[in-house]
């Protein structure tokens, strides 16, 4: 944690990394190295991580909201507006979640 933290992302994905291969079921060194990955501009391997932990922990808020934030870096507005419903339906008063999702509606109907 301590080279996450402190931004040494090539040893705090290393260290993940090496977490994963001896805890495989464990969710969050995958939830972990998905943000190292995105923090690193590598979307598609956050990706990849964030639905390895969506199979482990199908209801993992923090890994939702990362596939939403990664579906808007890519302009894919519906995709992070489908996730950000999905969270809402574990947890209906989430209002940053709220937000989110009416700022990327607002954004769709003022851009069409």
């Amino acid at each position: 944690m301590i080279e996450f933290n402190s931004g040494r992302l090539l040893s705090a994905e290393k260290a993940f990394t090496d977490l994963i291969k001896k805890y495989p079921d464990y969710t969050e060194g995958w939830n972990k190295r998905a943000t190292v990955h995105y923090m690193k501009g590598n979307f598609a391997q956050s990706m990849q991580d964030i639905i390895k932990t969506l199979e482990l922990e199908p209801r993992h808020f923090g890994a939702l909201d990362g596939m939403g934030l990664i579906f808007i870096h890519q302009g894919q507005f519906q995709q992070a507006i489908d996730v950000y419903d999905k969270m809402l339906e574990i947890f209906p008063f989430s209002v940053k979640t709220m937000d989110k999702k009416e700022r990327i509606q607002s954004f769709l109907s003022q851009s069409t």
